[in-house]
């Protein structure tokens, strides 16, 4: 009886939780300069990156979110939490995200995954032989725009991505004091901010990034983001040493 009662529970809670997620769909059309490259895919910070073949390729992705990604939340009558949406008007409390979230799609459909603004959920990385690597994040309202809650309107609909490599030189002896490596520092206002460095993950505010320089005009970029905050990109030379970001608030 125990037992049964532990699995009724288990799987109570297994269908609470997938209730509370939904399911987005993006299809991403991938091309580089040269063709033929060797395309990976990175889906997170702490993933490995998975080979996906030669470009070009064309492959639909999906991501699961919280239904509350799509709203905002406050404080209510007795403790009660409600959820609301300003896009759309709907700035009246309801009680239930599920039941906010059902209504907003009925009435304006995919259009509510822009509420999300634009969210980083991945990387692409193209290597070609005697060329440069290039990297590209994959940014839902960035510059993956065709979002869908249908999976075959997303593979009608593909987001076109380029990815040009750029031809290796050799570097040594050109300019006097390279190749030199350097510590940067790197705060944030708020703290506990993600760092990435060419999507690259390289730790929480306040950090430390190590970076090898080749040339004077070599450049890295970095990117800073944080829930609820407006994500900050930037290139660093090699004469930086200190880098200090204020994130401004998404609302």
């Amino acid at each position: 009886m125990k037992r049964f009662l532990l699995l009724l529970l288990l799987t109570a809670m297994a269908i609470i939780l997938q209730a509370g997620n939904v399911r987005i769909y993006f299809t991403l059309a991938i091309q580089s300069d040269p063709n033929d490259a060797a395309l990976s895919v990175r889906t997170g910070p702490l993933l490995d990156w998975e080979y996906l073949g030669k470009t070009p390729q064309t492959k639909t992705f999906y991501r699961d979110l919280d239904l509350t990604c799509f709203m905002k939340t406050k404080d209510y009558y007795m403790g009660q939490t409600v959820f609301y949406s300003d896009r759309y008007g709907y700035n009246h409390g309801w009680v239930s995200a599920g039941e906010l979230f059902d209504q907003l799609r009925r009435d304006f459909g995919d259009k509510v995954i822009a509420d999300l603004g634009v969210l980083t959920t991945g990387a692409l990385l193209a290597e070609y032989p005697g060329y440069d690597e290039a990297l590209r994040a994959i940014e839902l309202n960035g510059n993956v725009t065709s979002i869908y809650f249908d999976q075959a309107q997303a593979e009608n609909n593909p987001n076109y991505i380029f990815l040009p490599l750029r031809e290796q030189y050799d570097y040594y002896g050109y300019q006097p004091g390279y190749p030199r490596d350097t510590s940067i520092q790197i705060s944030s206002d708020p703290l506990d901010a993600a760092v990435y460095c060419n999507e690259q993950y390289i730790g929480q505010t306040p950090c430390e990034l190590n970076v090898s320089w080749w040339s004077a005009e070599n450049r890295q970029e970095i990117r800073i983001e944080k829930s609820g905050y407006i994500t900050n990109r930037r290139m660093i030379t090699p004469e930086e040493y200190l880098i200090h970001v204020v994130l401004q608030p998404m609302y």
